[in-house]
């Protein structure tokens, strides 16, 4: 297995090459284009990963929840998790600024796969909740969130969910002329400032794109003082190109991406830098049954030191180098199947720690090659089916705390069917059921010590087998006139479940354990266990135009998510969002809009072995955003952003550090937005 992957690249590269003919843009694809188009009006949000077979209006794709690029900006942050932490079913592991990994339905890190453009961020967030994720939602077109069957198509480590970052780094579509926005703002709390551009421009089937943005935010403030040692500082840019033409297209792209940020449940931080390739073929074949043929494939190296400051000493450096790749078909009508796609992937992991964290988790290398299929089986006018199965040989190698190297190969098996019945234009209803499998990660299996960031001190079990996860989800999405509603209720029954599980017993860099902490015992141990657990869950999201007010339209939203995770023995999966709700108040016109909203987050109390509870808070948020001057070609964007506004103490539950790291207070936040 380890050749075939290793050879992979190469096998991409050639195999797109000779599919480069170039093509003219899928009605499906997303556009190379920022946010808006030259007339700025909002492009039509489709949906491009729910699933291969998913088209504009697609009605498996209406249950997705997409995030525009000028809403994630307004919501702020150095993340992908602060752009979306109160997204119905989202929220993030608030570790600090630099580090806040999406949570969606109380599932993260290995569970929940953060991708660019379908392709693996290549990083190492899920080997430590202190590791940022080298993606900044200045570099985004849209972000999509991604649940059930669809997560699929991405492998065992998306089980829990699918964050999909769009951008037009490798443009697909011919362009002549060109488009593009600058942005830039400023955040009060942290005394932030930002600023960030994209472009693509392009004549006669070529294009070319760049992006590039940076960010500098100090200490945040919260209501007890500052949170030392959670300022971020951050920059990146890439640049890509491609052909198009009648019958395909191909293109790369280079990204780089640079972050230093403080730990703020520790003393260190962070330097941290990626390198990342790129390159997608698309040859539109139209030939009998074969309608499409994509490759792309991505290669990243990573590496972040973790530094004192009072010394300058690097303390530990993570090093990954990593690879994802896929090639996909997709099939016209076939028997009783409208369309099916198949879908290989092929990925390789070399991962390696030095200094302090080689006692962490010792070099260790993943690696996997995975076959799909997607089917659609329409029946009538109002009802489809979609079945997918997903069939994957993976291998895990590393030396667990035992120090004899060890290799566990996994086959794991997903299938899922989703149902959708749309009885009129308005309403869509969906049925989903899904078994799917996951492979133990790599700390799961083979941390063998202590790990600052999170203060914890882990063991991982090279024994652990797959974890299975049985579901079943309900949802149902309806907008017509002045009413938009989006609803789902889920639950999943897990066949070993593997978690970090504390024991109480407090560590010392040896290993030397106690049951009291002390300063030469800071770290908690935790041991990976595997036991079977139950979740269940809901959101909802809705508004409603109350009136016409001149040629404003005012309306009302609300929104609600739970989840629920209990252990076989009765015990509470650690780490859980409790229930959070709000209602908010809107205004709307051409040029204007403004909005209201509370937030509120109930006190979390049902909290795993050995973890505080999370007293309840509101967040009280508001924004208005005003379109200053639009000639047509040109437009100007002015929004004020106020979160926190009361000030509140707010801890988030997702957190490991949550009983020493707040979350920021007041802040008051200015986003300029030019796009042309």
């Amino acid at each position: 297995m380890s050749n075939s992957v290793r050879t992979l690249p190469a096998f991409c590269a050639l195999l797109m090459m000779s599919a480069a003919v170039p093509s003219v843009s899928r009605a499906d694809e997303t556009p190379a284009a920022p946010a808006q188009d030259k007339d700025h009006q909002p492009i039509e949000k489709v949906v491009v990963t729910a699933s291969p077979l998913a088209k504009s209006n697609d009605k498996f794709s209406k249950v997705v929840d997409t995030i525009s690029r000028d809403e994630g900006l307004k919501n702020g942050g150095a993340s992908i998790g602060d752009a979306l932490e109160k997204q119905p079913g989202v929220s993030g592991t608030g570790f600090t600024a630099g580090a806040n990994r999406p949570v969606v339905r109380g599932f993260d890190a290995t569970r929940v796969l953060l991708t660019e453009n379908g392709v693996g961020s290549l990083d190492v967030a899920e080997i430590g909740p202190d590791h940022g994720t080298p993606i900044d939602i200045f570099s985004a077109s849209r972000i999509e969130i991604v649940r059930g069957a669809a997560t699929l198509r991405y492998g065992s480590q998306a089980i829990g969910g699918v964050i999909n970052v769009i951008n037009g780094r490798i443009p697909d579509r011919p362009i002549d002329g060109v488009t593009g926005e600058v942005d830039g703002i400023y955040g009060s709390n942290a005394n932030e400032g930002a600023g960030g551009f994209q472009t693509t421009f392009g004549s006669e089937g070529f294009a070319v794109h760049a992006d590039g943005f940076l960010r500098h935010a100090s200490d945040y403030d919260t209501p007890d003082g500052k949170q030392v040692n959670s300022y971020a500082k951050t920059d990146g840019y890439s640049l890509g190109t491609a052909y198009s033409g009648e019958q395909g297209s191909f293109g790369g792209a280079y990204a780089h991406y640079d972050a230093t940020y403080g730990i703020a449940s520790d003393t260190t931080f962070i330097d941290m830098r990626q390198d990342k390739y790129l390159t997608r073929g698309i040859w539109n074949a139209n030939a009998g049954l074969l309608q499409r043929v994509t490759v792309e494939a991505a290669y990243a190296r990573y590496h972040h030191d973790e530094v004192d400051p009072a010394t300058g000493d690097i303390e530990s450096t993570f090093l990954n180098d990593e690879v994802d790749s896929r090639a996909e078909a997709i099939f016209g009508a076939i028997g009783p199947a409208s369309a099916v796609a198949l879908g290989l992937q092929v990925q390789h992991r070399d991962f390696s720690a030095l200094g302090d964290a080689a006692d962490y988790l010792s070099p260790s290398t993943a690696q996997g090659v995975a076959g799909y299929v997607f089917a659609r089986f329409p029946f009538g006018p109002q009802w489809e089916l979609e079945a997918s199965a997903r069939v994957e040989g993976a291998r895990r190698e590393g030396t667990p705390i035992s120090g004899v190297p060890t290799s566990s190969d996994y086959a794991p098996f997903s299938a899922s069917a989703s149902l959708a019945w749309t009885p009129t234009d308005a309403a869509t209803f969906q049925l989903t059921a899904t078994s799917a499998a996951r492979v133990p990660d790599l700390p799961e299996l083979f941390a063998i010590g202590g790990h600052d960031g999170p203060q914890t001190y882990e063991i991982g079990d090279p024994g652990l087998g797959l974890e299975r996860a049985n579901s079943l989800e309900a949802a149902i999405t309806y907008e017509t006139g002045p009413f938009q509603l989006r609803a789902a209720l889920w639950g999943a029954l897990y066949d070993g479940f593997i978690f970090g599980q504390l024991t109480g017993n407090f560590c010392d860099d040896t290993g030397a354990c106690q049951a009291f902490e002390d300063a030469g015992h800071p770290l908690k141990e935790l041991f990976y266990v595997q036991q079977d657990a139950r979740f269940w869950g809901a959101e909802a999201q809705g508004r409603y135009d109350l009136a016409k007010l001149g040629d404003y339209v005012f309306g009302v939203s609300a929104q609600v998510d739970y989840v629920r995770g209990t252990l076989s023995n009765g015990g509470n999966v650690p780490r859980e969002m409790p229930l959070r709700y709000g209602p908010g108040l809107y205004l709307e016109d051409d040029r204007l809009s403004a909005a209201v909203r509370l937030f509120r987050v109930e006190k979390q109390d049902k909290v795993g072995l050995f973890e505080l509870p999370t007293p309840a808070y509101t967040d009280l948020s508001a924004d208005i955003t005003y379109r200053v001057y639009d000639d047509g070609d040109h437009a100007f964007d002015l929004s004020l952003v106020g979160r926190n506004l009361t000030d509140q103490v707010e801890r988030n539950a997702s957190s490991f550090v949550h009983d020493v790291v707040e979350m920021p207070g007041r802040d008051i936040r200015v986003v300029g937005r030019v796009t042309y």
